[in-house]
């Protein structure tokens, strides 16, 4: 598969802009979630699972939109090789790769997004403690 370079190194900055954007809003939906903070719980309830997916649809589904908005304020319409490139070089990397933090821990920025959603210990804090810290500071 092809993917065309130059439609990405077009909308990059923007993009990253956007993205950082769009990570902060996140983080303070996940603390006001409503469905999220009602199946917290253990054992985990059945629920769970079919909620966390929508919620990561949603979010690499409003990454993609970002995206797009970046692209059509330069004048061009998405296309397949838009489509290609977005993918490659933001979106599976959103998905797939593993950053690394000040603690040595290793996730992905939707892995990160997802185990905030949960609320699972991260350093002795929770992610959602984190989130709502970050969430009052901004």
């Amino acid at each position: 598969m092809y993917y065309d370079i130059r439609i990405w190194e077009e909308i990059r900055a923007g993009v990253e802009w956007k993205t950082r954007k769009l990570l902060e809003d996140i983080k303070k939906e996940i603390v006001s979630d409503l469905a999220l903070s009602e199946f917290q719980a253990d054992p985990i309830p059945w629920q769970l699972p079919q909620v966390m997916q929508q919620r990561a649809e949603s979010w690499i589904q409003r990454l993609y939109g970002s995206c797009c908005d970046v692209y059509r304020a330069h004048g061009k319409e998405p296309s397949p090789e838009f489509d290609s490139a977005v993918w490659a070089f933001h979106i599976e990397p959103f998905i797939m790769r593993e950053n690394f933090n000040e603690h040595g821990y290793r996730a992905s920025i939707l892995l990160e997004l997802l185990l905030c959603a949960v609320g699972r210990r991260r350093n002795g804090e929770t992610c959602l403690e984190s989130a709502k810290r970050t969430a009052l500071l901004t």
